[in-house]
């Protein structure tokens, strides 16, 4: 089945980032990513499409950061105030 440009969701993906040198603790990370932040991934395997949503890998290295990058900062909200 072929899919159409209009079916595929190309503003949404879901990357799944592994650490290569596991640490001690379960939960610790090396890097902290931020809710609504725009990242540049580098590397990726295993692309490919799901539910018309692109998935990948990327194996992230301490020693290698530029294969994840933050691109910009989380926007930040503001409230409109009524006067």
């Amino acid at each position: 089945m072929c899919l159409s440009p209009v079916r595929i969701k190309l503003k949404i993906a879901q990357i799944t980032v592994w650490d290569a040198e596991p640490t001690g603790s379960v939960g610790s990370q090396n890097m902290k990513f931020r809710p609504g932040a725009v990242y540049l991934f580098h590397c990726v395997e295993y692309a490919r499409l799901f539910d018309d949503i692109a998935r990948g890998t990327v194996v992230y290295d301490s020693n290698d950061a530029d294969k994840i990058r933050e691109a910009s900062p989380p926007v930040v909200k503001r409230t409109i105030q009524y006067i």
